[in-house]
């Protein structure tokens, strides 16, 4: 190709650009309606894009999302709150089908990132926990109901009507965290108060915390 012809392309190409840009809204409405009208061969386009360089196309697509983190977790929970019902049971044919290749994997990562999942649990737990005292106290920085005392570690959550035992058997709830996740699951229910684990074991075991006799 000589020069002429370069210069012509270019400048060919120049207004088309310059089209586009004149009739942006018309041009994209054309095109919206050509992919609809034409799906399959959209699809097939695609795939044979991708199957032709599949390890770049990998690798852009990879470096997209690292650089749009924020933007597509943002999407995937949208879409999964949306598609909840229709989600849920594709995963749990997948999961079935899949058993053993996905517990593999999860070995193989806890085993590669066992320091940082513990952390990463650890202060899950702990966001989670706070999160729940937070409610129940309705405070930035909770404390106990009868005595107090604002110290996290000291803190825990506590039946008002007294049938703790009951209810963490009912929803098998063996540990404190548990009682926290089903507390956030379940949209903070009304019947808990905040109390510091002294005057928690004093009202299980004499009916009534002595703090609340001296009152």
């Amino acid at each position: 190709m000589d020069e002429d012809q370069k210069k012509e392309q270019e400048q060919a190409r120049e207004r088309a650009r310059r089209y586009y840009h004149r009739h942006k809204e018309k041009m994209q409405a054309q095109n919206n309606a050509w992919k609809e009208a034409n799906k399959e061969k959209v699809k097939q386009y695609r795939k044979a894009q991708y199957e032709a360089d599949k390890q770049k196309e990998i690798q852009a697509a990879m470096e997209w999302k690292a650089a749009h983190r924020d933007d597509v977790n943002a999407g995937a929970r949208k879409y999964q709150a949306l598609h909840r019902e229709e989600i849920q049971p594709k995963r749990a044919v997948y999961r079935a089908a899949h058993r053993e290749e996905l517990s593999a994997r999860q070995r193989d990562y806890n085993a590669a990132h066992s320091e940082a999942r513990k952390q990463y649990n650890k202060e899950s737990r702990q966001k989670m926990k706070l999160e729940v005292l937070q409610h129940y106290s309705n405070l930035d920085i909770p404390c106990c109901a009868c005595c107090g005392e604002s110290i996290i570690e000291f803190l825990c959550i506590d039946h008002l009507n007294g049938n703790g035992n009951v209810h963490r058997k009912e929803i098998g709830s063996s540990h404190g965290r548990n009682m926290y996740r089903w507390l956030k699951q379940n949209n903070f229910p009304p019947g808990f108060q905040v109390l510091c684990w002294n005057c928690n074991t004093a009202k299980g075991l004499y009916g009534q915390c002595p703090h609340q006799r001296e009152k």
